[in-house]
């Protein structure tokens, strides 16, 4: 049995192949240092605890080779900056407020930040989305 294979059609199907593998190394290698969008994150309740720290229970974008291992902060003028981070399985980022996991249902994250009365952000790329009013102070 002789088959022949079109030079053009090999060609271009080694072409999509190598751009396929190209684009999911670097999707792959961009997580590295990441963050999560607003909108890979379900926040289920933000908190003032009486100790003056804001409790945050939220999940993450279930999948299959990241997590999130907890907040990284910064405090600014306008309140405390969280930044939650995505990192690989099998990492152990530095992050500033760690979360924790407990099961109500679903497996929920923890994360206890002390805010000391001050707003509490989430950065997401430029802008800051708000998760908790500062206490007012009379």
């Amino acid at each position: 049995m002789n088959i022949m294979i079109n030079t053009q059609k090999f060609r271009n199907l080694l072409l999509m192949a190598s751009a396929m593998l190209l684009v999911s190394f670097t999707s792959v290698g961009a997580a590295d240092g990441a963050a999560y969008a607003a909108s890979d994150l379900t926040f289920k309740e933000v908190k003032s605890q009486a100790d003056g720290t804001v409790q945050i229970v939220f999940t993450s974008l279930p999948e299959t080779l990241y997590y999130c291992p907890g907040a990284k902060a910064t405090t600014t003028k306008k309140g405390v900056e969280l930044t939650f981070v995505r990192s690989r399985i099998k990492k152990k980022p530095k992050v500033d407020y760690p979360a924790k996991l407990f099961k109500k249902g679903e497996i929920l994250k923890v994360v206890t930040v002390p805010a000391k009365g001050n707003p509490v952000f989430l950065r997401d790329g430029k802008k800051l989305v708000k998760l908790h009013p500062a206490d007012a102070k009379k």
